[in-house]
């Protein structure tokens, strides 16, 4: 870089100025809201219950 102006070096030793590219900004992400929140509460749920009907089989094994 020089005076604020990217080059390449090729092979030989002679410079190329790079051109830049526009500046794209990034699109923007789409919020996720409600939607995700759903999905963790259904999975902890879930997952709730796997938990649970484990602990019941075991203690009915113990008895």
């Amino acid at each position: 870089m020089s005076n604020d102006v990217d080059y390449l070096v090729d092979l030989a030793g002679r410079w190329h100025k790079v051109e830049e590219e526009p500046y794209e900004p990034l699109p923007m992400l789409e919020p996720r809201g409600w939607r995700r929140w759903v999905v963790v509460a259904v999975l902890m749920v879930g997952a709730a219950v796997l938990v649970g009907g484990r602990w019941r089989q075991r203690r009915r094994a113990e008895n």
